[in-house]
């Protein structure tokens, strides 16, 4: 459960927002302008909203604190409040929100930056239980331009020209006419963020929203939706920010920026948690997963505590005609095509998600603040993938297979175990007996 910092100086105003957060499943506290900061250092929140009724020197102090906190800031501005927006821009905040016109709206913003918050408490958590130095990945200059940001702009609308001179010379856009060249353009590049302006077909584009969420390689690719019509199911389609056509030059730049800021946080994060899977914690064969001691001390410390506030999902994994490759070829090529599932795995799962391996076929993922369902769901997605690739391994010659089992995990079972690595063995053996 993430937690919000509500800040307002008119908390009768807010009474609708704290119904509809809680009922997001969120932890709001709420303080005033008078205490902000001391109560960004008591509450540590996952993140900070400004609330309405900021204005003047107001607004200026609060944007100060906001812009110091250690977590993603938004400001609700009222219709028309430009000094305020303009003001935000300035302090390189997290994004500016319309209020209340975007009070439906608003937990498709807040996703994203739950889950910014969930890979700096998990970098956190690994950091200890290797006994490494805290660091805060991610939190560097936010211009489009340090590097150039690569955007890519998916439209034959007229506008298009317009919005590339408004970009550049600090983006490096590429245009794509339709969803297939999209499509191909991001299979074969990464890209730090995505721009859609709809012409005649929306549906089209609301679908590539919707496969770039589910595909297990894209699914962080920030997506800013140009448009005058059906933001929110823009949104609710996977968009990441949903702004009118006719919104102002600064408008896109800032909203552009901040996703772009946000994607490259992530992979700020992401290498420094690759940083923390190295000897002795990573496993012998498949060095892009982490052993089963690493686990073991990690759950030590982190899962078996009662108190803690945050959902762990673990789900194991068996790789079916892995045996076999030993059987046929020998041990050198086992561990060669053990080592390519580990790279796959750490390749589509999050960056906050941790690839165990545990023994022979057998690995596990643990995934912190994810519901078991939606954690069993991602896993198949995933298996499915791996299902579909073809396999060089080395010695072998021949296009090698494998057919992966996903077994979710009983938490509360795991919890009670003096190992969850044995735990989770065991469990895998039962529920794959009969393979």
């Amino acid at each position: 459960m993430a937690t919000i910092l509500l800040a307002t100086p008119h908390p009768d105003a807010v009474a609708a927002l704290l119904t509809s957060l809680s009922r997001s499943g969120y932890a709001c506290r709420l303080t005033s302008p008078d205490t902000l900061s001391s109560a960004i250092a008591q509450e540590a929140p996952d993140i900070l909203l400004l609330g309405p009724g900021f204005s003047g020197n107001m607004l200026e102090t609060a944007l100060h604190s906001a812009a110091n906190a250690p977590c993603p800031a938004l400001l609700l501005a009222a219709p028309g409040d430009e000094a305020a927006v303009i003001s935000a821009q300035e302090h390189a905040l997290a994004g500016i929100l319309p209020w209340p016109d975007s009070l439906d709206a608003l937990p498709y913003y807040l996703h994203p930056l739950t889950r910014l918050a969930t890979m700096q408490s998990e970098l956190a958590r690994r950091q200890q239980t290797c006994h490494l130095p805290a660091t805060a990945a991610g939190h560097g200059n936010p211009s489009l331009s340090d590097p150039p940001a690569s955007v890519l702009i998916i439209s034959t609308h007229p506008s298009v020209a317009s919005l590339q001179a408004t970009l550049a010379p600090e983006v490096d856009v590429t245009t794509a006419p339709d969803t297939f060249s999209a499509q191909s353009l991001m299979e074969g590049r990464r890209f730090d963020a995505c721009i859609m302006v709809p012409d005649t077909d929306r549906e089209a584009l609301f679908d590539l929203c919707l496969q770039i969420r589910r595909n297990p390689r894209l699914f962080n690719l920030p997506v800013l939706f140009l448009d005058d019509e059906q933001p929110l199911k823009a949104l609710s389609m996977g968009a990441s920010h949903g702004l009118p056509l006719s919104a102002s030059a600064a408008d896109v730049r800032f909203a552009l920026r901040t996703l772009v800021q946000r994607q490259r946080q992530r992979w700020a994060l992401r290498q420094a948690m690759e940083q923390t899977r190295s000897a002795p914690f990573a496993s012998p064969i498949a060095r892009e997963a982490y052993n089963s001691q690493f686990m073991d001390q990690y759950a030590r410390a982190f899962l078996a505590e009662r108190t803690h506030p945050h959902a762990f999902a673990v789900v194991g994994l068996l790789f079916a005609g892995v045996d076999a490759i030993e059987h046929e070829f020998g041990a050198d090529a086992e561990h060669n095509l053990i080592a390519q599932i580990a790279q796959w795995l750490t390749l589509l799962v999050r960056a906050e998600d941790m690839v165990v391996h545990l023994d022979g076929a057998r690995f596990c993922v643990i995934l912190p603040d994810t519901p078991p369902e939606e954690a069993a769901l991602v896993m198949n997605r995933i298996a499915g993938v791996i299902s579909n690739t073809d396999f060089a391994v080395r010695d072998v010659y021949r296009v090698v297979t494998v057919w992966p089992y996903v077994v979710p995990m009983d938490l509360t079972l795991c919890q009670q175990a003096p190992s969850l690595a044995t735990e989770v063995i065991q469990v895998l053996e039962s529920k794959t007996a009969l393979l």
